[in-house]
């Protein structure tokens, strides 16, 4: 079974405790960032966050990237 908890953009305010929790406690933490140059900026930021400030081991934390074709 999975439980998945759509957290958003945003975990290095204090105001986002209750998800920097839900992402410290996940067995797995998928980190979704677009192909543009912004959105692979904010999943670094976010890994940072993810691996630095939460502690969550490598092995836990995947990237995936959006793409689409047209």
């Amino acid at each position: 079974r999975y439980v998945v908890v759509d957290v958003g953009a945003e975990l290095a305010s204090p105001e986002f405790a209750l998800h920097q929790g839900a992402v410290a406690l996940a067995d797995e933490v998928l980190l979704v960032a677009s192909p543009e140059v912004a959105g692979l900026h904010r999943v670094r930021e976010a890994l940072a966050v993810v691996r630095g400030e939460l502690g969550v081991p490598a092995d836990r934390v995947h990237l995936c990237l959006l793409y689409t074709s047209d």
